[in-house]
C-alpha cells in the first residue's frame, strides 16, 4: 500500500506487527478458516469465486476466528504496538515542533488521520464507523462517512456525461425560478444567515437543486423540503473547503452524488404526503415518539394529550398521535434543517448517515422525541397546538448538539447502539451454496445438500468443539509423555545409583577377602613354621644311640638301675606329640574356619 496516504507511526506499526508471532499464528487460523469454507462450500480453488464471494467467504472466516485465542492474542499485541508507537510519535513531535495543541488533541489527530487512511484504503470498512455513534465527527471524517454511505457511482457518471454532451440538459427550465428561491431561502432563514450574501454558495445550491429538478422530469416546482435537504451538503464542504472551490466541476459532481443518494434512500416518513407508504411510514413514526414521550416524559405526554385534544376534538391515545403528527412533521421532513442550528444538524445527519447500512436502524424519531424532551419547559407552558408549534419553530435554534449527545447517552445509547451494530459485518452477497440448480434433474451424481446458515453454523461449532476437544486430547498426550520421560529418566537415574552404590560394595567385600587372605596366609606361613620348628625338636630325642641312653657295656654291675630318669624322658616326648598333635588340630580347624570366611 502506498504509504504516503498513512502516519509514519502507523507504518512502523504495520511493520513490527507482521513480525510478530501473534501475526504468523492468526493467519495461519484465517487461512484454515478458509479452507474449511471452500470445503463447506463445495469449492475447489477460491479463485473460481467471484469478488463479492471473496469478500462473503473471507468475512466469515474473520468471523469464525475473531473469538479464538489467537485473535485475542493478536489484538492485545497489535494494541500494545499502536500505544508504543503513537505515543513516540506525538513525544517526538512535542519535542522537536513545538506545536499549541496539548498531546491529548495531538494524539486524536493522529489517530485521525489513521482513521481516514483506512478508510480511503478500504471504503468496505464504513461498517467501523458505527463505534463512532453519539460522536462529534471530525470535519475529515464526517466527509469520508458521507462520501462512502452515499457513495452512487452511477450517478455521478450520469452527471458528468450529460455535463460533457449538453450542458444545458444538467439544467432545469425553471432554473431561474430555483436561484430565486434558494436567495429567498438563505436570507429568510435565521439558521441559514452565515451561507447568505454569498454568489458561490447560492451557484452550488442552485446547480444541485436545477439538476435534481431536470432529473424529475416534471413542470412542477420543487418543494420546500427539497430545498431545505441540500443546505447540510454544502455546510458540511465548507468545512474543509473555500467557497469559491464549490463551483467547482469536482464539486458540483460531489455534492450532486451525494443529494441524489440521500433522496432516494431517505425514510418514506420524508417523501411527499401524497404517497400512502409515506402515510403508513409517518403513522409509525408518530407512534415511535409517542411511544418514547411516555416513557421518559410522560409529565408532557399527558400535557400534550390534554391540549391536543381540545385542538382535534379526539380521545386519549388518539388525540396524542395526531396532535403529535402535526407539531413534529415538518421538522421530520427536512430532518431538523431550519430548526436547529447547522452544527446540531451536522451531528444528527452523522447518526443517520453512519447507520445506513442498517436498514432496521433510524434515529430519527429518538432526536425527534428528544427535541421535544430538551423543550420540556416551553412546551409546558404552551395551551394550545399552534403555541406549541410557534414554540418549537422558535426555541428548537438555542439546543446544543452537546444537549442531544447527553440525552442519548444517558437514555437511548445501549438500544440503538445495539440495533446498529445488529448483523454487524454481513455482506449483502448471495450464497453461492444456496443458489438454485436447475440443472440438477440432469446431473446423474449425487447432489450435495443445500446447507442453511443454521447448518453451517452449528457445523462449524460442532468443528470447533472437536477442534478443542483434539487440543486437549493432545495436552494430556503430551503431558502424559512428558510424565513417562520424566518416571524413565527418574528410573535411570535411580538405577545408576543402585548400581554405583553395588559396585561400591563389591569393591569393598573384594578389599575384604584380600585383607582376609593375606592374614590367613600369614597365619598359615607361621603355623608351618612352628611346625617345622616342633618337629626339628621331636626328631633328635628319638634317635637310638643317643647320649641320653649310656650302653650297658659301661653299666656298673653293682649299680642298681636308673627307673626315674627313663620314666622322665618317656613323658617329655609324649608330652611334645601331644603338643604337637593339639596344635595341628588347632591349625587344621583355623584353617577351616578361615577357608569358610574366605568362600
Amino acid at each position: 500500500m502506498a504509504t504516503a496516504a498513512y502516519p509514519g507511526w502507523m507504518i512502523d506499526c504495520k511493520t513490527e506487527v507482521t513480525k510478530s508471532k501473534e501475526w504468523s499464528t492468526v493467519t495461519r487460523e484465517l487461512h484454515a478458516a478458509i479452507e474449511q469454507e471452500l470445503t463447506e462450500s463445495h469449492v475447489a480453488q477460491f479463485t473460481d469465486l467471484s469478488e463479492a464471494e471473496k469478500r462473503l467467504l473471507m468475512n466469515r472466516a474473520a468471523n469464525a476466528i475473531q473469538h479464538g485465542d489467537a485473535y485475542k492474542s493478536f489484538n492485545s499485541k497489535l494494541s500494545t504496538f499502536l500505544d508504543h508507537y503513537l505515543n513516540n510519535y506525538v513525544g517526538q513531535q512535542l519535542l522537536e515542533e513545538f506545536p499549541s495543541e496539548s498531546k491529548t488533541d495531538l494524539i486524536l489527530h493522529q489517530v485521525r488521520e489513521g482513521a481516514f487512511g483506512l478508510l480511503r484504503r478500504w471504503p468496505e470498512m464504513k461498517c467501523k464507523l458505527h463505534l463512532c455513534f453519539n460522536q462529534n465527527l471530525p470535519d475529515r471524517l464526517r466527509q469520508m462517512a458521507w462520501k462512502l454511505n452515499l457513495r452512487n457511482p452511477k450517478a455521478r457518471s450520469s452527471y458528468l456525461e450529460i455535463l460533457k454532451a449538453d450542458p444545458n440538459s444538467a439544467m432545469s427550465v425553471m432554473d431561474l425560478d430555483i436561484i430565486h428561491k434558494c436567495e429567498i431561502l438563505l436570507q429568510a432563514e435565521p439558521t441559514f444567515r452565515n451561507l447568505s450574501h454569498n454568489a458561490d454558495i447560492l451557484h452550488a445550491m442552485k446547480a444541485v437543486l436545477s439538476y435534481h429538478h431536470a432529473r424529475k422530469n416534471t413542470q412542477t416546482s420543487l418543494v420546500d423540503t427539497d430545498y431545505m435537504l441540500v443546505i447540510p451538503f454544502i455546510v458540511h464542504l465548507l468545512t474543509t473547503l473555500r467557497p469559491d472551490q464549490l463551483v467547482a466541476e469536482n464539486c458540483r459532481a460531489l455534492l450532486i452524488e451525494e443529494y441524489i443518494t440521500f433522496m432516494a434512500t431517505r425514510p418514506l416518513y420524508m417523501k411527499e404526503a401524497f404517497n400512502p407508504e409515506s402515510n403508513a411510514a409517518m403513522q409509525n413514526l408518530i407512534s415511535t415518539v409517542a411511544d418514547i414521550l411516555e416513557r421518559h416524559g410522560s409529565k408532557l405526554a399527558r400535557h400534550m394529550q390534554k391540549t391536543f385534544k381540545a385542538a382535534n376534538n379526539l380521545e386519549g391515545q388518539e388525540a396524542l398521535l395526531e396532535g403529535l403528527k402535526s407539531l413534529i412533521r415538518p421538522m421530520v421532513r427536512c430532518m431538523f434543517v431550519g430548526y436547529l442550528t447547522l452544527d446540531t444538524v451536522l451531528y444528527i445527519w452523522d447518526q443517520h448517515i453512519i447507520g445506513l447500512d442498517t436498514p432496521i436502524y433510524d434515529i430519527v424519531p429518538t432526536m425527534a422525541a428528544v427535541v421535544l424532551k430538551l423543550l420540556n419547559q416551553t412546551l409546558m407552558e404552551c395551551s394550545t397546538l399552534y403555541g406549541m408549534e410557534e414554540a418549537l419553530k422558535r426555541d428548537a435554534s438555542s439546543l446544543t448538539k452537546e444537549q442531544f449527545m447527553y440525552e442519548i447517552n444517558k437514555h437511548f445509547y445501549q438500544d440503538l447502539f445495539t440495533i446498529l451494530n445488529k448483523d454487524h459485518g454481513r455482506l449483502p452477497v448471495l450464497d453461492p451454496t444456496q443458489m438454485a440448480m436447475p440443472w440438477s434433474q440432469w446431473n446423474k451424481n449425487v447432489i450435495p445438500p443445500n446447507l442453511t446458515a443454521q447448518d453451517r453454523q452449528q457445523a462449524r461449532e460442532q468443528r470447533q468443539s472437536k477442534k478443542q476437544r483434539e487440543l486437549y486430547q493432545r495436552h494430556e498426550e503430551e503431558e502424559e509423555r512428558n510424565r513417562q520421560k520424566h518416571e524413565e529418566k527418574h528410573q535411570r537415574e535411580q538405577d545408576e545409583k543402585d548400581k554405583q552404590n553395588l559396585e561400591k560394595l563389591l569393591q569393598q567385600e573384594r578389599q575384604e577377602r584380600e585383607k582376609h587372605d593375606r592374614q590367613t596366609k600369614q597365619e598359615i606361613d607361621v603355623l608351618k613354621k612352628e611346625i617345622d620348628r616342633l618337629k626339628m625338636i621331636q626328631q633328635p630325642s628319638n634317635r637310638p644311640g643317643s647320649l641320653s641312653e649310656p650302653s650297658s657295656q659301661g653299666r656298673q654291675p653293682d649299680s642298681p638301675p636308673r627307673t626315674s630318669s627313663g620314666d622322665d624322658d618317656r613323658g617329655d616326648r609324649k608330652g611334645a606329640e601331644k603338643t604337637t598333635k593339639d596344635m595341628l588340630n588347632h591349625f587344621a580347624n583355623g584353617a577351616r574356619s578361615l577357608g569358610g570366611q574366605s568362600q
